[in-house]
């Protein structure tokens, strides 16, 4: 079968119950094949030297969606290029890869998904990872040649920390995904699979209403020497936004007039967040710094706040808070939302949460207003 292969005519391919091969009508030699699931790769075929009697290879050049089909066709001419030359772009790929360490598919992961598909604070988050606790470790050893029990030892050496050790699994899991799906790996031998991970105990914390009450005070102390700042951590607990979410708002975000923020670009996506009359009077009351589009301005001209949290190290040591994190603020938020009566899909709304199981961690705080109504429907039906 043979069409002019582009997105539309590839996704228009309905699979069989075999593999289907659609050549394309430009490139001699390129096509794609599609899998009875679905699955959409495409591959050059070629012969080293060009010839009939020079030796035939067909390599995969890449999966569909992952890589574009004029890339793909790209890719196809100049393998086709290199064969009549004589070269034979296949093994010299193979040697590359068979000597490739993590720390050169690492560069190669980096440039080609994170940077493209990620978030700049997954970006970095995922960065310092590997800088700091897998390339040290793995990033000279064969890309290839790591085993799960290379994964199960680098997990088990960071038992003492589970949060860090499970987000480091991940971040293994993802770079070996996608070493599969490229043909750096064989499919099927991702080594991070089927790795425990450690239980990860629940770092939720809620301040009660005499700490409330002492972060109060404390925040009035400081506000004349550093306004944005505690303009900041208020509104962190008024509107349960997430922090990277308040240090990268714009003014262009904020709509005073129907008490909202419309979040362009959160971690869920565009998301709007309502703002009760304490919200917006802190709002209305913020100096606007010319030039500078950021709700929250920092030292740099132009920039937006950075780093609070040497600020709140302090404060909260002042406010007897000891453990208390700036996240912790968007968790209060939620407490105080269920002693409302606020139902969780609602303060899932209001926290911006894409899955409905995110906010079931607060389901156990519902139980104390739950059974003080119950107490009260008690008391009238027994008529006390």
């Amino acid at each position: 079968m043979k069409r002019k292969l582009t997105k539309t005519s590839v996704e228009k391919i309905q699979p069989g119950n075999q593999d289907k091969i659609v050549w394309d009508t430009d490139v001699k030699g390129f096509g794609v094949k599609v899998t009875p699931r679905g699955r959409r790769s495409y591959f050059v075929r070629y012969r080293v030297g060009g010839g009939r009697n020079g030796r035939q290879r067909k390599p995969t050049i890449g999966t569909h969606g992952v890589i574009t089909c004029d890339q793909a066709r790209d890719v196809a001419r100049r393998t086709l290029a290199a064969a009549r030359d004589g070269k034979d772009p296949f093994q010299e790929k193979k040697a590359q890869i068979n000597a490739e360490t993590v720390g050169d598919f690492w560069e190669v992961y980096r440039q080609r998904h994170l940077t493209v598909r990620t978030k700049p604070r997954t970006q970095a988050d995922v960065t310092a990872m590997f800088e700091r606790h897998i390339l040290p470790v793995l990033g000279k050893q064969n890309l290839r040649a790591i085993t799960k029990s290379d994964i199960s030892r680098l997990h088990s050496k960071l038992n003492a920390k589970p949060y860090q050790a499970n987000r480091v699994l991940s971040a293994l899991s993802g770079l070996f995904g996608r070493a599969e799906e490229w043909g750096h790996r064989e499919e099927g031998s991702n080594p991070c699979r089927n790795i425990q991970r450690y239980q990860e105990p629940p770092r939720e914390r809620f301040l009660t209403q005499a700490e409330r009450k002492r972060l109060a005070v404390v925040l009035d102390l400081h506000e004349k020497r550093n306004p944005v700042a505690v303009s900041f951590f208020r509104l962190a607990m008024l509107t349960g936004c997430r922090k990277n979410e308040l240090l990268q708002l714009a003014w262009a975000e904020v709509d005073l007039d129907n008490k909202c923020i419309v979040l362009l670009d959160s971690k869920t996506g565009k998301r709007t967040v309502f703002l009760s009359s304490e919200a917006v009077q802190i709002l209305q009351e913020m100096a606007r710094e010319k030039g500078n589009p950021y709700v929250f301005p920092g030292a740099k001209q132009g920039a937006h706040l950075v780093n609070a949290n040497k600020l709140w190290l302090k404060i909260r040591e002042e406010a007897g808070l000891d453990g208390v994190r700036i996240h912790d603020l968007r968790h209060t938020f939620a407490s105080m939302a269920i002693e409302a009566g606020l139902g969780l899909p609602v303060i899932g709304r209001l926290l911006g949460h894409s899955n409905a199981s995110t906010t079931q961690r607060y389901a156990h705080l519902a139980e104390d207003p739950a059974r003080a109504a119950l107490e009260i429907i008690g008391k009238k039906i027994s008529g006390s």
